[in-house]
Order: structure tokens, then C-alpha cells, then sequence
């Protein structure tokens, strides 16, 4: 869901978006997420605003363990978008979050049940650029995104044999970097647009278990109508063999 209100000094945005996930696994994960945004014009060539989201989710468990997760997340941050030349464009975004999760799940013989917390740090900045050419645009854009999340110590009430003990696990910190390179392709169409964005994608990811630095490849399609009601998109994503693959649809309806 979408909506804005221009009036005044400030654009003020609502907006929201559902997603479901499935990994490898089998495990399902769904997330309802909402946003609201004020943006405000600060010169000719500079806009900033903040925002405050809130987000529940819900994860059917599939694998070494089976169960079920829940959980809701708050978020605050910021974000400014800077036009550094006539085709040239620099944005940035921040924000911390916090979630609590709710976990149970079971080997068969161990059963875990327990409660933890997460503070969450995100922050992104992205340079963008226009080059038209004979019958499309070329928009290369240089990405680096940054996201860490700190569980620590978790507790835990563990069942086996009849028997429950309180565990304790320390998760620690994990966080991962990418810095993505995409010359984003875009061919006008009888009735719409098209989009196609080869990207090459390079990733950092810290953890207890030590870093990992890899590198890989990605490509983007995506097709919008001609007045910006429909669009559809795939996305696929390999860092050495780690597949991520999504699918998007929109549809706008007026009320």
C-alpha cells in the first residue's frame, strides 16, 4: 500500500509491503511491513527526511529442526538524496532497529522454547547516474549497503527425556557489507518499460564463526505499464553459490 500527502512544506508517505520467503530448507518465512516518511526539500539539489516503521513476521521451520518463530521489529532512520550534476545523483540512508522474537522448535528429541532480542544497525549509500543513448538509458549505479544484527545471549528452555534445563547460547554479532555495481538498462515499450540490470555483487560477512569475503553476479528484469499501475519484476542473486532468487509483482488500486 501507497499513499502521499504534498501538502505544506513537506511530502509525508505512507506505505507498507507484504513478503514471503523460502530457503533451501523448505522453511517459510511471511513479513507484514509499514512505513511512514516525511521528506522536505532542503535547497534545489538536496532532499532529507526520517521515517518509523513497524513489521510483524512469521517462520515455519523446516530442516535439522522443525517449529515456528514470530516475531515484531521497530525501526527508525533517515535518508537524503544529494544531485551532484545534471545526470548524477548520490543517496544515503540510516537506521537503527530493535526486534523481539518468540522460538520454538524441535530435532525430534530436544525441544527449544525461549524469547530473544535483537538491536539491528542498517545504512546504505548509492551513486547514480543517467546516460541516454539511441532508443534506451543506461543508468549505472555503484551501491554499498551495510546491515549487522546482535542477538548475544539467548536463553532457552530445553526439553529431552522428559527432563528441561534453561540453555543459554551466545549468537554474538553478524553483519554483512555489499557493494554492487548495476548498469541498469531501460527500454521504453509500446505500452510500458522494461528494465534489465546485470549486476556484480561483492560481499562481506562477519560472524562468530570468523569473515568471509566473496564475490559474484546477479541480474534484474523488470517490466512497468505504461501509467505506473503494474509492474513485475525477477531478481537472482549467486555470492559462491549462494542463491538468492525473488519474484515481485505490484498492482495499484485508487480508494
Amino acid at each position: 500500500f501507497f499513499g502521499l500527502n504534498a501538502e505544506g512544506d513537506a511530502r509525508r508517505y505512507t506505505l507498507g509491503q507484504f513478503n514471503m520467503a523460502r530457503d533451501e530448507n523448505g522453511s517459510v518465512t511471511g513479513q507484514l511491513s509499514g512505513r511512514y516518511a516525511v521528506e522536505y526539500d532542503v535547497d534545489d539539489t538536496l532532499s532529507a527526511g526520517y521515517f518509523v516503521g513497524l513489521g510483524f513476521g512469521s517462520s515455519e521451520l523446516n530442516g535439522t529442526f522443525t517449529g515456528d518463530v514470530s516475531s515484531v521489529n521497530a525501526t527508525v532512520g533517515g535518508f537524503g538524496l544529494k544531485q551532484l550534476g545534471e545526470n548524477l545523483f548520490l543517496s544515503g540512508y540510516g537506521a537503527l532497529g530493535y526486534t523481539q522474537s518468540d522460538i520454538s522448535m524441535t530435532n525430534g528429541t530436544l525441544e527449544l522454547d525461549g524469547t530473544y532480542d535483537s538491536t539491528n544497525v542498517y545504512a546504505g549509500i548509492k551513486l547514480a547516474g543517467t546516460v541516454a543513448m539511441d532508443g534506451f538509458e543506461v543508468r549505472p549505479t555503484v551501491s554499498l549497503d551495510y546491515g549487522s544484527s546482535d542477538i548475544g545471549v539467548a536463553a532457552f528452555d530445553a526439553t529431552a527425556f522428559g527432563l528441561t534445563s534453561i540453555e543459554s547460547a551466545d549468537f554474538g554479532r553478524v553483519s554483512v557489507a555489499d557493494l554492487t555495481i548495476t548498469p541498469e538498462i531501460h527500454i521504453s515499450m509500446a505500452e510500458g518499460s522494461a528494465v534489465f540490470a546485470p549486476s556484480l555483487v561483492c560481499r562481506s560477512e562477519s560472524g562468530s564463526s570468523g569473515t568471509t569475503e566473496a564475490c559474484g553476479y546477479g541480474l534484474g528484469v523488470n517490466y512497468t505499464s505504461e501509467d505506473d499501475r503494474f509492474s513485475i519484476g525477477f531478481n537472482y542473486k549467486n555470492v559462491e553459490g549462494d542463491e538468492d532468487i525473488s519474484i515481485n509483482a505490484l498492482y495499484e488500486l485508487e480508494f
